[in-house]
């Protein structure tokens, strides 16, 4: 038997107020910033890029609210539970 119910996300303010918080304590190291750096990782610039953008500029609420424009779906079947977005499978 299939169960599908549609839902919204939600994600509490407090969550994203508790990332912005993380964010903003994070050591970056700034010694990977050569050729060789996708080696150990991605480049520190590429991380503190994106962390200053996670921090200051990323809104949530906007993202949340674009997100639930979209059609999306949960079905549980016998062997457990997945999810459909925008007629795509698999979440």
């Amino acid at each position: 038997m299939v169960l599908i119910t549609p839902f919204k996300l939600v994600i509490p303010e407090e969550k994203l107020l508790h990332l912005k918080q993380k964010l903003a304590l994070a050591d970056i190291l700034s010694n990977f910033d050569d050729r060789e750096a996708w080696i150990h990782g991605p480049p520190s610039s590429n991380i503190n890029r994106l962390t200053q953008y996670c921090a200051h500029n990323y809104d949530g609420g906007k993202a949340e609210a674009q997100i639930n424009e979209l059609s999306q779906l949960a079905a549980t079947v016998d062997e457990g539970a997945f999810c459909v977005v925008a007629g795509k499978d698999g979440c």
